[in-house]
């Protein structure tokens, strides 16, 4: 009896051994899996990892780690973009209301990317100077700083998941993205440090292009792509042992603030489409190569029958918007050897986005040098010898930018702010007014009275004389070799594309102006650039402070015979200053004779700023960077792995 408790403790130190040794090898059978935990847990793919699945096999007698496979388009990330946004601008409106506001990211400084920054303005102060935050109630400071707070892309640190690290210089926090289906942490190739992403080559190099990146190697067969960015950040493609080509993302400097979060959006979606080669015209959008003198007949005949008054309207045209160009058999051969290219006519009309930065430059290669040149000539030849030219003051932009109206940004990625009758940041005559724009010019370019003469900026003046305006000037402008001290400050520099853009803009609003006159209606709400305080006032006022882009029966009653001027020319000549035909008017007011309404002389005025327009528009996009391998893309895109 004496001997029954040294017997059961024994038995139960040998059980506990044995449970011990249990115990350790599961803990082995399960470290023999730590490979593959070690690739998904969170310092392998960050906060995606509060996704992952753990499950005890109790065949294999061991945990197993399974992990959501990352996937997401460029649409989802905008879409994604756009949700946040929309949700603050909701609060803000409801708070704010009686004030207006823009966002803007001011420069880094110190460990810490910078944060977003919202200015509020009384609306109707002609003044534009931003309130004091302190000056309005509790609550509204509170809604701002939440917002603020919420948009802001603070610094987080980078792991090894590169895709990781793509959704949080893109704004997006990964953790709420949705995740596919589930995958064994045991399939990822023991080469790797984290799951990959697979993604069309496509996808990857718009994401590249929403970052301020450029190609600097693409190959298709070889599912090769590198991009560089201006900043910092970088894309690059390696063969790697045991798992083929692999593409890594090497994100943004803690310092540096990408630019899309300085973006509506509307902005980043206008971007992602003209990066794949989109224009828009009027106010329906579609791939440049699609459109053509009869796509663009057909939807101005029909938004024309639909339209109901004289005023901005939107109208549905997406029924008709199935068009090719020109050259299909479905056209029957009508308008597919124009007088006049298509590029620069398609460029006359296209609205000019505030936030664009690439585009396929291959679309633009059938306007060639020597075209442009000859209707840069013969433009500025006959607007000298008729309306002229008047060029704004030398010290514009510094005064813009001292004074603080607010009119331009000086940066390649977004031209301007958030203000004015826009969609996706896009201006032009044909969809917009220019009421905003127009007020604010007049507040820095003080004028005593309204002008014929056309505005130009005495920077292009010159190459639009000689015809010589390009990309190359372009660059060197920026390189500062043709910058002067009034397009520099102590905390800015101007860059060519605001300056392209200033430039389209206020040829839009004389165009405008002069349409609407030579239709005989009231110009009231559309007074052209320069234009004394109070008729700018009153263009405001008419104009509602209603901030819409759409349709009005005035504009296409004049694009629609334009059009097929362009087209056809008249006796067999070209009319337009960019007809390309041999056979030239000498006096070209002669082209512009029997027309429904107004002079030869109204239509050969606008016909010569809107070839300005044009070859402005060339140029810029020119500037961009060269999108075209999308192009290549779009009928064998493959897919590649990003690590």
């Amino acid at each position: 009896m004496s001997e029954s408790p040294t017997l059961e403790l024994t038995a139960l130190v040998v059980a506990l051994i044995a449970l011990v040794i249990a115990l350790l090898q599961t803990i082995q059978q399960y470290v023999s899996s730590a490979t593959a935990r070690a690739k998904v847990n969170r310092a392998a793919i960050g906060t995606w990892s509060s996704k992952n699945q753990y499950i005890w096999s109790l065949r294999e007698w061991k945990l197993r780690v399974q992990y959501a496979r990352p996937k997401f388009t460029v649409d989802q990330a905008v879409k994604r973009i756009q949700n946040l946004q929309e949700k603050n601008d909701g609060k803000i409106k409801k708070e704010l209301s009686g004030y207006d506001w823009v966002w803007s990211v001011p420069e880094s400084s110190g460990g810490e990317r910078s944060k977003v920054e919202i200015s509020v303005y009384q609306l109707g102060d002609e003044s534009q100077k931003p309130l004091p935050i302190a000056s309005l109630t509790r609550r509204q400071r509170a809604t701002i700083k939440e917002i603020e707070l919420s948009m802001s892309n603070l610094y987080v640190p980078p792991c090894k998941a590169t895709w990781h690290n793509l959704m949080i210089d893109l704004g997006l926090h990964p953790h709420k993205l949705p995740g596919t289906d589930l995958l064994d942490a045991d399939t990822i190739a023991s080469a790797l440090d984290a799951p990959t992403m697979s993604m069309p080559m496509s996808e990857l190099i718009t994401f590249g292009f929403l970052l301020d990146m450029q190609i600097t190697k693409f190959d298709l067969h070889e599912r090769h792509i590198d991009m560089i960015g201006n900043l910092s950040g970088s894309i690059t493609t390696r063969h790697q042992e045991g798992v083929g080509m692999l593409v890594r993302y090497s994100g943004y400097d803690q310092t540096d603030q990408p630019f899309v979060i300085d973006c509506s959006s509307e902005e980043l979606d206008m971007s992602v489409q003209t990066t794949r080669g989109w224009l828009a015209i009027g106010d329906s959008q579609a791939q440049m190569m699609c459109w053509g003198y009869n796509s663009v007949n057909r939807v101005f005949t029909t938004v024309l029958e639909r339209i109901t008054n004289d005023k901005w309207e939107g109208v549905e045209v997406e029924d008709v918007m199935d068009f090719e160009d020109d050259s299909a058999p479905s056209w029957e051969g009508r308008w597919n050897q124009p007088m006049t290219p298509v590029v620069p006519f398609l460029l006359s009309f296209a609205g000019n986005m505030s936030v664009a930065n690439a585009f396929p430059r291959r679309l633009l290669e059938d306007w060639t040098a020597p075209e442009r040149q000859l209707a840069s000539t013969s433009a500025s030849k006959l607007l000298q010898n008729t309306v002229g030219f008047i060029d704004t003051p030398k010290d514009l932009f510094k005064t813009i930018t001292d004074e603080d109206f607010h009119v331009f940004n000086s940066h390649d990625y977004k031209a301007c702010y958030q203000y004015g009758c826009e969609q996706g940041g896009m201006r032009g005559w044909l969809a917009t007014n220019f009421a905003e724009f127009t007020l604010r010019m007049s507040k820095c370019w003080v004028v005593s009275e309204t002008t014929a003469q056309v505005p130009v900026l005495p920077h292009l003046h010159p190459f639009f004389r000689n015809g010589t305006l390009d990309a190359a000037l372009g660059a060197k402008y920026n390189s500062t070799l043709y910058r002067n001290s009034n397009d520099q400050g102590e905390k800015w520099k101007m860059r060519a594309n605001s300056l392209l853009w200033i430039q389209i803009t206020m040829f839009d609003t004389w165009i405008a102006h002069r349409i609407e006159s030579m239709m005989g209606n009231d110009t009231v709400g559309d007074a052209p650039v320069p234009a004394d305080l109070d008729t700018a006032t009153r263009c405001k006022v008419e104009s509602g402070g209603v901030e819409i882009s759409g349709w009005k029966k005035s504009r296409l009653s004049f694009a629609l015979p334009y059009l097929e001027r362009l087209a056809e020319g008249l006796n067999e000549k070209g009319a337009s200053c960019m007809s390309t035909s041999k056979k030239r008017f000498a006096n070209p007011e002669l082209g512009w004779a029997d027309m429904p309404v107004g002079t030869p002389h109204d239509w050969a005025v606008i016909d010569a700023v809107l070839t300005l327009r044009a070859i402005v528009m060339a140029t810029r996009y020119e500037m961009m960077k060269d999108s075209s391998a999308l192009l290549d893309l779009q009928e064998f895109d493959p897919t590649v792995q990003l690590a």
